[in-house]
């Protein structure tokens, strides 16, 4: 069932919330690509290398894509000195 979208009266705290479930998102997003990058280092142990390097190089950009708009998304500066 789809409905009238529902405003907030409170912009600050949903902003919050969203950028919160954002987050998560993006978190699991990246774990997903990391599961790929997995899996075609798998295949690529298990003797199977075929298409591997294609994709193991569109699971890693998809992985620190993630990654980065996970950082942004939390405020992190991943070009900040530790």
């Amino acid at each position: 069932l789809v409905g009238p979208a529902r405003t907030s009266v409170a912009p600050a705290r949903t902003t919050s919330v969203t950028s919160g479930w954002d987050a998560v998102a993006e978190f699991l997003a990246a774990s997903e690509a990391m599961g790929r990058v997995g899996a075609a280092l798998t295949d690529g142990a298990a003797g199977r290398p075929e298409g591997r390097k294609a994709e193991l190089r569109v699971a890693l950009h998809d992985a620190m894509a993630r990654l980065q708009r996970l950082a942004r998304v939390v405020g992190v500066d991943l070009q900040e000195a530790r």
